[in-house]
């Protein structure tokens, strides 16, 4: 019995169980978000998925947090597009309504010419305005857009009109 050992043998074997990782790796997951204001995402599905998880947590707080939208019967409903870059998790009600909010929403509209599917929809998502801003405080807010108190409450205003109006994104699909 040879206990000599074939170096060659190791080298290969250990190759083909090594993967090369890049920065891009580590940027935890393949989550797709809003783009900043004025921006589009655009994306096309492959699948549209109720997701029953619905809670996550901090890896660096430890806080836990929700995943999705809450109504205002506190029922949280998660709703992933699996699309040809990632996961797009729809995160407001603008653009759910827009998307799977009924018939006459895009997605759906899609499906209905489409043999009821939502695959090969093309989605483009454009951010008009950041409805976190409906609801800051005035003098937060003065500073953060660096307008004087009556202009930042006009600003406001219009944002709260937006929201309203459903106007804080463009949501279309081809």
């Amino acid at each position: 019995m040879s206990n000599e050992i074939n170096f060659d043998a190791e080298e290969a074997s250990a190759v083909a169980q090594e993967t090369e990782m890049t920065p891009t790796d580590f940027e935890g997951g393949n989550f797709l978000k809003n783009k900043p204001i004025g921006e589009t995402l655009t994306f096309i599905v492959e699948k549209v998925v109720n997701n029953l998880n619905t809670n996550g947590t901090n890896k660096t707080t430890g806080k836990s947090f929700t995943i999705g939208l809450i109504d205002k019967n506190k029922k949280v409903r998660r709703i992933d597009l699996h699309t040809d870059q990632g996961i797009y998790t729809i995160g407001t009600w603008d653009v759910y309504f827009k998307l799977v909010g009924g018939k006459d929403s895009a997605l759906m509209r899609y499906a209905a010419n489409n043999n009821n599917s939502f695959k090969g929809a093309k989605v483009s998502i454009t951010r008009n305005m950041n409805g976190q801003h409906a609801s800051m405080d005035i003098n937060d807010l003065s500073k953060i857009i660096g307008k004087s108190i009556e202009d930042t409450k006009t600003y406001q205003a219009g944002i709260q009109a937006a929201m309203k109006d459903k106007k804080l994104y463009t949501v279309e699909v081809q």
